[in-house]
């Protein structure tokens, strides 16, 4: 499924030093491919846990104020890294995901005011010197010229974070090079230009005590692109500071140390107000210049859902917003295939058109998706367990059954995952066959990990049978979770065409992807 992911230890030091608090405004400067984002995220919500009660969800959306911006230059990378992070699904409406230059990423705006970031991750684009041990081919092609290009980018993104950095709050510069150029001598810049108002700080003993690692580099020599003795012209950049500036705070993880690859990590805090000036330099951003707008969805959808569901007036419909494609503005023409996605406050909040400058291209899980065979909408499967809870139990349209009956649809159903009425158990054959033709959930009685809440799944009765409405990832996780023999599991079609023969429905793209 992807929700665990494998990384090397070094590349989780970086964000693990940032120790995010649960209302943390947090940015990930360069986010791609997303697995630091991921552990963002994840820190994030480490500090809740479901409470034995209904009417519960799984995490505070509603009253914390804490949320990650993931930001990638590259739009084609950008899709890549909201794909990787949207399988945290339970996590992802803390989660927005941005398209611009690093250097000059606009300000977070919430409720029309700008909110200083209170933790930021500052991966930047290296060399890569550092990944030797693993990529040996990177060796045949280094030289001197690889850092000294690639500095001033480095430091401009950096100076961008110190920018938009809370006073008080936590920056971590980090590289997978080992080249001073790239990293003591970018943290040496940034002190100096900021005239004193950020520090490093030494956290990692603390935070990490059992960590090995070089201190950083307080000398070191700068030669030309092939290794010769520097330019006149070379810039003061390049060179070690005059001064102690605490350089050796800074954390060099070499293989060594690690058995892995080489790492550096700078961890840095704003000790007073200061903003940079944007670059000269740099270039308005051109990508995207119609982004996507976000709005509320029009009441009779949601009305229609809670109305169908017998959703109690406690969830927070409120939080829910739809993506409209570029250029369109006007939420009611947008109901044909409507799709609506659940948000947390920090994130709706910063979402408001009037005055959001950020290029958002994802945000918030879906949870309201169109069902084309009885006209109207469902909730969508990956938020039907965070509903469940707010259904009553009276509600004709939430059935439970076993993880027997969902066994047999996925091995017996055929690549749509649908089974007619005579294969169903007596019991669940009659409880569907009385409801009209429609959407329903399945809260699956017997599931395990119930102490997290009910497991449910989307499905539809059909004019003669049921289909669960559930994509290739859905029915994977449906198979471990319920532990059936993946050999006599079928897989399902991503792409299920409308029929009336097998009167199913075509799954729609979810709403973060970028093919809406």
């Amino acid at each position: 499924m992807g929700t665990v992911n494998r990384q090397e230890e070094v590349s989780m030091i970086p964000p693990f030093l940032l120790d995010i608090q649960p209302d943390d405004a947090c940015l990930d400067m360069c986010a791609s491919p997303g697995s630091k984002t991921a552990q963002m995220l994840v820190a994030l919500g480490r500090h809740w846990q479901r409470r034995a009660a209904p009417e519960t969800l799984p995490f505070d959306y509603t009253g914390s104020r804490g949320l990650v911006v993931a930001n990638e230059v590259d739009e084609k990378r950008s899709n890549m890294l909201v794909h990787q992070v949207k399988r945290l699904r339970k996590l992802y409406p803390f989660a927005m995901f941005t398209c611009h230059d690093a250097r000059i990423i606009p300000p977070l705006m919430c409720n029309g005011e700008v909110r200083p970031y209170d933790k930021i991750l500052c991966d930047v684009v290296c060399s890569g010197d550092g990944t030797l041990r693993k990529s040996p081919h990177l060796l045949r092609k280094w030289s001197p010229g690889e850092a000294l290009g690639i500095q001033k980018l480095q430091v401009d993104i950096a100076m961008r974070g110190c920018s938009l950095l809370r006073t008080g709050g936590r920056m971590v510069y980090s590289t997978c090079s080992l080249n001073p150029i790239e990293n003591e001598a970018v943290v040496s810049t940034l002190l100096s230009r900021t005239g004193g108002a950020m520090r490093i700080v030494d956290v990692a003993r603390d935070l990490l005590p059992s960590l090995q690692f070089a201190p950083g580099m307080t000398s070191w020599t700068v030669t030309g692109k092939a290794g010769e003795e520097p330019s006149e012209k070379a810039h003061p950049s390049l060179f070690p500071p005059s001064a102690d500036v605490g350089l050796a705070k800074c954390l060099r993880l070499m293989p060594h140390h690690c058995g892995g690859s080489g790492f550096f990590v700078a961890v840095l805090e704003k000790v007073r107000e200061w903003i940079a000036p944007q670059p000269l330099d740099v270039a308005s951003p051109t990508l995207l210049t119609a982004p996507p707008t976000y709005l509320p969805p029009p009441p009779a959808v949601v009305n229609k859902v809670a109305a169908d569901f017998s959703v109690k007036p406690s969830f927070p419909f409120s939080h829910l917003v739809v993506r409209l494609p570029p250029g369109e503005s006007d939420v009611a023409r947008a109901t044909v295939g409507m799709q609506a996605s659940l948000l947390s406050t920090a994130v709706r909040d910063a979402l408001n058109p009037a005055w959001n400058r950020l290029i958002v291209i994802s945000a918030g899980l879906r949870l309201i998706a169109p069902e084309r065979l009885s006209e109207s909408w469902r909730i969508a499967n990956e938020s039907a367990s965070i509903v469940a809870p707010f259904i009553t139990d009276s509600c004709p349209r939430l059935i439970d059954c076993d993880r027997a009956d969902i066994r047999k649809f996925l091995t017996e159903g055929g690549t749509l995952n649908a089974l007619p009425f005579s294969s169903l158990p007596p019991e669940l054959a009659s409880a569907i066959h009385a409801l009209p033709t429609g959407p329903l959930l399945l809260r699956i009685r017997d599931a395990p990990y119930q102490e997290m809440g009910p497991t449910c799944v989307s499905a539809l009765r059909a004019r003669g049978q049921v289909q669960l409405l559930v994509d290739m990832e859905d029915a994977s996780d449906l198979v471990y979770r319920l532990g059936i023999d993946q050999s006599s599991a079928a897989a399902p079609s991503m792409d299920v065409a409308h029929s009336d023969a097998l009167a199913c429905v075509k799954e729609p793209p979810s709403s973060d992807e970028s093919s809406d």
